[in-house]
């Protein structure tokens, strides 16, 4: 998904990234055979798609992720193999 000439993303970018992926209003999507329910701000994923998507190691993913929590911005929820990631307003 790196549409920059295949450039890994920088922070900003991928912070406007997660802010993309949210959801709008509350959804059902099916991930991979798996029904998943998404409220208004979140969006499920994993690190290694955000890594890949990113152009990212999957280190440095997971510790931006951190930082993010860390710093009140979002919040995360492993279930299974997905990672709901949901905005804090």
């Amino acid at each position: 998904m790196a549409e920059l000439g295949e450039c890994p993303f920088s922070e900003l970018g991928a912070f406007f990234d997660l802010i993309k992926r949210c959801t709008h209003h509350p959804m059902e999507l099916n991930k991979d055979g798996v029904w998943v329910e998404e409220e208004t701000g979140e969006t499920s994923t994993s690190y290694r798609e955000l890594a890949e998507d990113w152009g990212w190691p999957l280190k440095n993913t997971y510790v931006f992720i951190q930082r993010l929590q860390d710093d009140g911005i979002i919040t995360t929820r492993t279930t299974g193999n997905m990672t709901m990631i949901s905005l804090v307003y």
